[in-house]
């Protein structure tokens, strides 16, 4: 598949609801196409967040990638940041 950079700027992946993935499948997720395109969104009403930010806590990547999914990657998809 292609790499984050050769994708489209404007793809991203929403993890919130992804709640059958492990934690290494997340993980080759961000090795694949890289955390700058990944963004977590609660899927509230639908789906209680905490289950999905618990499998995106114990993920061996750094602090700075896990804030750029929490919230960096979508305040600047918005406009926000």
């Amino acid at each position: 598949g292609q790499k984050g950079s050769e994708l489209p700027p404007n793809y991203f992946i929403e993890i919130s609801r992804l709640s059958a993935l492990l934690r290494n499948e997340i993980g080759q997720l961000i090795e694949n196409i890289g955390a700058e395109r990944i963004v977590f969104g609660t899927g509230i009403p639908f789906k209680y967040p905490d289950p999905s930010l618990v499998k995106l806590e114990v993920l061996e990547i750094s602090e700075e990638e896990k804030e750029m999914i929490r919230w960096k990657n979508a305040a600047k998809l918005l406009g926000i940041a």
